[in-house]
């Protein structure tokens, strides 16, 4: 129909207007009808074609939003995990070891009460000693050097058990400080591989936003564009006051492609624009995979 309409184009007669100006006209008004029907039917399909290209572009749109709050969440629980860590850290700092030093002090400070009880002792038996050299018939200072025998050999067995006892403690609070300084290392390192995930999502959180605000402006930019060629279009399409001949005349004669019946320069500057269009998507989602391999 649209070889018909362009042949009577081509072949229609010029015309003398009233005023004997050449005017384009076709023979039969159901030939410019038809042609006029083909033409909008042509602009329809490419109306639909950047309605589609569009409707991708918004898609994806969204799919860079959904990406980049997933990566906001996983931001997010990295930041509260270094927290907790951080929090566990200043208990295991503030709790420990102060019980078992405390432990430790207490047990020192009964070992000193005993020894300076030794020391009484001792002091008791030498004066004890002297008191006999006195008077060795005295049987009450007999029984006396007897009982602070016995007392000193009581005294002796505690601080040999309070020894004991201390070593324990001792070698329990190396190993614990062991155990602490562990977990200190543990908990940097811990640390450090949390922070350097933290700097990677936050890198990737920042590259998302570009390439979403990229988006956002090659939207903005193809929504314009084709604003712009639907009010064209619609303009293009609006009817004219006036006969037929009028309407018809307000049409420009094009050599169209007797094979795909479309303008060759519009074809190229589709093509064009399409191939355009898909590598902007393709670097769009080459980057966003690129991103989710580092964080990998």
């Amino acid at each position: 129909m649209a070889s018909t309409a362009h042949n009577a184009t081509r072949s229609s007669p010029r015309q003398q207007g009233p005023q004997g100006e050449g005017v384009e006209a076709y023979s039969d008004p159901q030939s410019a009808q038809d042609w006029r029907n083909e033409e909008l039917q042509d602009m329809q399909m490419k109306l639909e074609s950047a309605m589609e290209r569009l409707n991708r572009e918004s898609t994806l749109a969204d799919q860079l939003r959904a990406a980049l709050s997933n990566k906001e969440g996983e931001a997010e629980q990295l930041q509260q995990t270094v927290k907790m860590l951080q929090a566990e850290n200043s208990r295991l700092n503030s709790s420990s070891t102060d019980d078992d030093d405390g432990s430790v002090k207490k047990l020192r400070n009964r070992i000193e009460e005993q020894e300076a009880k030794i020391t009484a002792l001792q002091s008791a038996l030498e004066e004890a000693h002297a008191a006999k050299e006195v008077s060795v018939s005295s049987g009450q200072q007999q029984e006396e050097y007897q009982g602070l025998r016995e007392e000193l050999g009581r005294l002796q067995e505690s601080v040999e058990r309070y020894q004991a006892e201390l070593q324990r403690r001792e070698v329990e609070n190396k190993e614990l400080q062991g155990e602490l300084a562990d977990a200190k290392r543990a908990d940097d390192e811990q640390r450090s591989e949390l922070s350097s995930r933290v700097e990677s999502a936050e890198k990737m959180v920042s590259e998302l936003r570009e390439e979403l605000q990229r988006a956002h402006e090659d939207e903005a930019a193809t929504v314009g564009k084709y604003e712009a060629r639907i009010e064209e279009l619609e303009r293009a399409n609006s009817p004219k006051r006036g006969d037929v001949s009028s309407m018809a005349s307000s049409y420009e004669v094009v050599d169209l492609d007797p094979n795909t019946m479309e303008h060759p320069g519009d074809t190229q500057l589709e093509e064009a624009a399409r191939m355009a269009e898909e590598d902007n998507v393709s670097r769009v989602f080459a980057s966003w995979d690129m991103g989710r391999f580092r964080r990998l």
